[in-house]
């Protein structure tokens, strides 16, 4: 099972681009605090994330830098290599629902109603899923 769940603030304006194929992507850092607390402060991870179509679209609209924001996904890596020819590791969380946290004065005022939450529409069923498949005789059930 791959599901990652992470609340915290965004350490920068989302990032909006379009593909060449036409399609929305929307790269953002969030920023999440640690349970432990050493005595000379609060420590956080800084987590990537990246989202597609509308959702990205979404995040683009409705956030910005220092916002809270819950995101849900799943944990990716994707292998590159750096200017020197380094092989590097890059892990994010491909996004898939997103929805608002903090209160609303941290809406900056803008009057604009946002929605309270996105989630990406779910892939339809395929024609060969195995949960589609039905008995057609009740009489070979053992109960």
């Amino acid at each position: 099972m791959n599901n990652v769940c992470l609340m915290g603030r965004l350490t920068r304006d989302p990032e909006l681009k379009t593909t060449n194929s036409g399609k929305e992507v929307c790269n953002f850092s969030v920023a999440v605090n640690r349970r432990y607390k050493p005595q000379d402060g609060q420590e956080a991870d800084f987590i990537d994330c990246q989202c597609w179509g509308g959702t990205a679209v979404f995040v683009e609209k409705y956030f910005q830098k220092g916002k809270m924001i819950a995101v849900q996904g799943e944990m990716q890596t994707r292998k590159y290599q750096d200017r020197n020819g380094n092989n590097r590791v890059a892990v994010y969380v491909n996004v898939n629902a997103v929805d608002f946290c903090g209160g609303k004065s941290e809406d900056g005022g803008s009057g604009q109603a946002a929605p309270t939450a996105y989630s990406a529409p779910a892939p339809a069923p395929s024609a060969a899923s195995s949960l589609d498949v039905a008995m057609d005789d009740d009489d070979e059930l053992p109960f």
